[in-house]
């Protein structure tokens, strides 16, 4: 009753001028099989929380503002008898009145035991002859990790059979009022001028804050957490700059969610936590790019490198202080001074500002130093150092 009443407070106005109650819906599942029937479904229309196995859903109208969040987290993933494998495959939708974001991963990626790139977007794989599978394919309001289609018998599964694996989708819409009918007045230019002024005035969110705002209870409480933990080391080995970027818009991109830390060319990059490589590659964006999931789940986005080191592969562990890579420019940022362009993310993939992290790390982290003096002085010639070579066909 309560949320309901609130739900007619509002701050807007619906194009035809009658009130409407917030509303939001958050729908995750974790695998549909070929029958259609969908496994782990958790579904919440309007205000409360529901919870699968590797699922949750969270909607809120409170107080007319709506917000909604879908996750789905499928781990050892086989589909069609060994045809399609994946260590885990994510999905993950947040809404609010400004719109859905959705994010997506899949992590170890086989078909038929080949591994395979992992997607950066939505990406077609054709499954040697047997059919196809489309990964995190997005629509306005939802995202699709895995979905795999048969064209010829396989096995046991008949061509034309379809599973999809980890969908997430959330819609939200702030209440609106309808206007409180007035009688008519003369026009006062004073007051309407002292309007205009306010309209004028009044500041509408920024990116940074509706990033903020789509965060659920408990991704909020993954960022609280992880700012207490120690053992973390700053992503930069060498003298740095930066400053807080999140949020900021971006030509080739919708906005900036990462922070840029400065460096000469070269610097070396290390792991900012005990954890795991993975999507290690070269991307048209992004240029040399990798990601690094540590043991608590947390991710963390690394681009715009000059090289990889040699410890830096698919699969790969590493420890907090190790070198992983170089200070550089590739991608989208070849017109920029070379930087490491950082992120971080929680467990279900949500976005957050890494500049709180950074300057922690930063002032106390775990420095690179000790697993310099463990595992050797220098990883080698540094991308970007001058290498001098001598022409001794020149010289005869």
């Amino acid at each position: 009753m309560l949320a309901a009443t609130a739900a007619l407070v509002a701050t807007s106005v619906a194009a035809d001028g009658s009130s409407k109650p917030a509303a939001a819906l958050a729908v995750a599942y974790a695998r549909q099989d070929t029958k259609g029937d969908r496994h782990d479904l958790v579904t919440v229309d309007g205000d409360g929380k529901q919870a699968g196995h590797e699922t949750h859903a969270d909607a809120s109208t409170s107080g007319g503002k709506a917000a909604a969040t879908a996750a789905a987290a499928v781990e050892k993933v086989n589909v069609f008898d060994g045809l399609v494998t994946a260590d885990e495959v994510r999905a993950r939708a947040a809404a609010t009145n400004d719109g859905t974001s959705t994010s997506g991963a899949i992590v170890g990626l086989a078909i038929d035991g080949a591994p395979q790139t992992p997607p950066d977007g939505r990406t077609v794989y054709d499954l040697n002859g047997y059919g196809q599978m489309v990964a995190l394919s997005s629509g306005s309001t939802g995202i699709l990790g895995l979905r795999v289609k048969l064209t010829k018998d396989y096995k046991g599964s008949k061509a034309g059979s379809v599973v999809q694996i980890a969908y997430a989708s959330a819609k939200a819409h702030d209440a609106v009022a309808a206007p409180a009918q007035k009688a008519a007045a003369k026009p006062n230019a004073k007051r309407s001028a002292k309007k205009a002024k306010q309209h004028k005035g009044h500041k509408q969110l920024s990116a940074k804050q509706k990033l903020a705002r789509a965060l659920n209870k408990r991704e909020r409480a993954w960022q609280a957490e992880l700012l207490t933990r120690n053992g973390y080391a700053f992503p930069v080995a060498g003298k740095h700059d930066y400053v807080d970027t999140f949020g900021a818009p971006r030509a080739d991109v919708p906005v900036h969610v990462g922070n840029d830390i400065f460096a000469s060319f070269g610097t070396p990059i290390v792991a900012v936590a005990d954890g795991r490589l993975y999507r290690v590659g070269t991307l048209k964006i992004s240029g040399n790019r990798l990601w690094l999931r540590d043991k608590k789940g947390y991710r963390y986005f690394y681009c715009h490198l000059s090289d990889f080191a040699a410890a830096a592969y698919n699969g790969a562990d590493v420890h907090a202080g190790e070198v992983i890579g170089f200070v550089g420019n590739t991608g989208d940022a070849e017109p920029t001074p070379p930087h490491l362009h950082f992120e971080v993310h929680m467990p279900d993939g949500a976005v957050v500002d890494p500049n709180p992290y950074l300057l922690k790390w930063d002032a106390s982290g775990v420095t690179s130093a000790s697993w310099l003096r463990r595992y050797g002085k220098d990883p080698g010639v540094r991308p970007g150092a001058l290498v001098v070579v001598k022409d001794f066909l020149a010289e005869g």
